[in-house]
């Protein structure tokens, strides 16, 4: 999903990068971090999407790339929004990075 806002966090909670927004493949990519603890918000998603509220715990490692999948509920209509959205963080050897790489509903499909 493009134009879904994120932040990102240091191990202390304080903000490093805000309002972030998904670029038109629904990717954040932030390089050049420090290894150590991050933590990733999302502060806005798209209308008829359930927030995601929880902040996301991330374990950068040196020359790391570690990617995170954020998956959104559509909400229908009349319906309580509910917390049913999953993280997904997968870890590679690439450099010391974070990505956001996709922003899904629980379909599958990108919006």
């Amino acid at each position: 999903m493009q134009n879904v806002v994120f932040e990102l966090q240091d191990e202390n909670h304080n903000i490093l990068f805000d309002n972030v927004k998904t670029d038109g493949n629904g990717m954040i990519v932030f390089e050049n971090m420090t290894p150590g603890k991050y933590y990733l918000k999302e502060l806005s998603i798209l209308e008829g999407y359930a927030p995601y509220t929880d902040l996301v715990e991330i374990d950068l490692h040196l020359f790391e790339e570690t990617g995170v999948t954020v998956y959104n509920t559509k909400i229908k209509e009349n319906e309580i929004v509910k917390n049913y959205q999953q993280i997904e963080v997968v870890s590679g050897n690439e450099i010391s990075s974070i990505t956001i790489k996709d922003i899904k509903d629980l379909d599958g499909y990108k919006r």
